[in-house]
């Protein structure tokens, strides 16, 4: 079980500091420094919240080439608030209603840049009855990707997403999404914190080690 103060955690409480609490980044390196979080457990906490969770879409974002990782993150906070605006309009403005989830963020090596793992899940944010048909939820990509293109700024210009893949989320026997996306939570820490895994939020992503929040 993932340790996260010095007194162990109901389930409850664990998927609050998961989801809801989001602690301080400052805060979370103090109590890693002290307590000393193992790599595997936390990976394998990790791993079971996402299991818990009713995971609907998995969907992945290749950059353009060159793209930098700060270029990939800006492209994708525009391209969530985007996408929260055309399905749930001035609810997602108001921070009421969004397509909550996870992303993690890898490296694309032969073209010098980034893609994202995007799973989206069922929760308070986004009930059942408000998640798209996959078809539906493709087209809304399909539009904001074409936008997005046609910004004109100049690191619009060099910086895009150049394909995506949505795919509807089903457990296979003998297979876990989870574990293969999570494959480098084992190394490559940022004191203690993984810098590559961000949580949706009705305008942005957060991101493990960004300023002011983390997804711990």
């Amino acid at each position: 079980m993932l340790a996260i103060s010095r007194t162990t955690c109901s389930p409850q409480a664990r998927l609050q500091c998961w989801s809801v609490a989001k602690i301080k980044v400052n805060d979370m390196i103090d109590r890693t420094n002290t307590i000393g979080l193992d790599p595997k457990a936390i990976r394998n906490e990790f791993v079971s919240h996402l299991k818990e969770l009713d995971v609907r879409f998995h969907l992945t974002m290749d950059c353009s080439a060159n793209t930098s990782p700060l270029s990939g993150r800006r492209l994708l906070n525009l391209f969530i608030k985007e996408l929260n605006l055309s399905r749930f309009k001035k609810r997602s403005s108001d921070g009421k209603s969004y397509f909550t989830g996870f992303v993690i963020e890898e490296p694309t090596g032969l073209k010098s840049t980034i893609h994202f793992h995007i799973l989206l899940h069922v929760s308070t944010q986004c009930p059942a009855e408000y998640m798209p048909t996959h078809e539906d939820l493709e087209m809304i990509i399909d539009k904001i990707n074409f936008r997005l293109k046609l910004r004109k700024s100049k690191e619009a210009r060099k910086s895009y997403f150049d394909n995506f893949l949505l795919q509807t989320y089903e457990q296979k026997k003998g297979k876990c999404l989870f574990r293969y996306l999570t494959k480098n939570m084992e190394s490559g820490y940022h004191n203690g914190l993984p810098d590559y895994i961000g949580i949706l939020d009705s305008q942005e992503v957060w991101f493990g080690s960004e300023g002011k929040r983390t997804l711990w």
